[in-house]
């Protein structure tokens, strides 16, 4: 999956896919956590905030793999496994 614009495409894969988005709250712990600390984080609108809710939405059957272990991007797999 794409990291920019992913929260639309995580949507169409889930209706394709007849699943349920739902939110994942291990990603958007660490979206919170990395971001704590920004100025920001704490002058967000309802909208913005529902947008970072957004980024962290994944079809309820994708399995969710992080680049790394400090950061919260993701990698989404969805109808495979991943192996390395």
């Amino acid at each position: 999956m794409a990291d920019r614009g992913a929260d639309i495409t995580y949507q169409s894969l889930a209706v394709a896919f007849n699943q349920k988005l739902t939110l994942h709250q291990e990603t958007l712990d660490r979206m919170r956590e990395i971001n704590k600390y920004k100025k920001w984080v704490t002058t967000l609108t309802p909208e913005q905030e529902a947008a970072v809710h957004r980024m962290a939405q994944f079809p309820e059957q994708a399995e969710i793999l992080y680049v790394e272990k400090d950061i919260w991007v993701v990698r989404v797999f969805y109808g495979i496994k991943y192996t390395d």
